[in-house]
Order: structure tokens, then sequence, then C-alpha cells
């Protein structure tokens, strides 16, 4: 007989499409632990019992994060979720909350802080802003001179040699 799951969600890791030829394994959290600091699981590969969905509507306060919204809801109100080692879902890595990425940030930020509401969830969303901000603001400037497309080449070639090397590391 096969195993059971008792618990109210299951998630899985995902395939990610980085550029028309490569992808990359995303592998999930093995628990919620750390959902204060955004979501640990890609939620395309997560499947919930009915009786969550009718609980916990999707909420329109969010434009960009109402996954992460009811996902919170879901774990505040004591859902169980379990991890399988499988991979779900294959998903593009240009959806909406990347083209929206600040407001995704300010959203998550919020929804986070009714799960732990302390100066560390804040300080975790603050940098991840500015480090977002900056990144965006190096790029543009490497992009106006040419340089970010042969340094991004440069850097998933030196990754590709690494994983070749170390074989304890996943990829596709």
């Amino acid at each position: 007989m096969k195993n059971k799951i008792a618990a109210d969600a299951v998630y899985g890791d995902c395939v990610g499409l980085v550029s028309p030829t490569e992808s990359a394994i995303f592998k999930s959290d093995e628990t919620t632990d750390r959902f204060w600091q955004g979501q640990v699981f890609c939620q395309e590969a997560v499947f919930v019992k009915t009786h969550l969905v009718r609980q916990y509507p999707f909420s329109t306060d969010y434009k960009v994060s109402s996954d992460y919204d009811f996902f919170m809801r879901c774990l505040l109100g004591g859902a169980k979720f379990q991890k399988v080692d499988v991979v779900v879902f294959t998903v593009g890595t240009l959806g909406v909350s990347n083209r929206h990425w600040l407001q995704a940030r300010f959203e998550n930020w919020r929804i986070a802080r009714r799960f732990k509401k302390s100066i560390i969830t804040d300080l975790f969303h603050i940098k991840g802003i500015v480090y977002d901000i900056s990144f965006r603001i190096f790029k543009g400037a490497l992009d106006r001179v040419h340089l970010y497309e042969p340094l991004k080449n440069l850097y998933r070639k030196t990754i590709k040699e690494f994983l070749t090397k170390n074989s304890t590391m996943k990829r596709l």
C-alpha cells in the first residue's frame, strides 16, 4: 500500500526555465519555518485540500502576492504542509512577481509581518528591497556600456563548470 499523506497541503520542487536553453531545479524548503521570509516553495508546485480554498479564499487586497497571503493564512490557521521530493512543475522565471518586483516585495513584507512581527522580519525585507534596487541600478549601468550580457554569460559558464566538478550539486 502507498504512503498516505496526512497534510492539508503537499508541495514539491519545480524546474525553472532561466533561459530558452537552460533550466534549474528550485528546491523547496523541507519545512515552512522560514515562511516569514517569503514563500519557501513555488505556488504552482502545491496541492491543497478543497476545505482550505473554501476557508481562506484568495484576497484581492494584494495584486501580486495573493498566493503568499493565502498560504500564510493557511499556516496561521493551523494547516499542515508536507514536502515531497518530486518535481511537480516547470515554470518560467519571468512571471507577474518578476515584472512587478517592487510591489511584490512590499506586499510580501506586509504579509510576513502577520506571521512574524519583529525587527528581524523588517530587516530581512528591507535588505531584500535594497538588494533588488541596487542590482537593477548596477545591471542598468552595465547594460549601458554593453557589459551585462558578457558578464552574465561568464558567470553562467563558471557556475556550469563548478556544477560539473562538484557532483553533489543537483542540476538538469
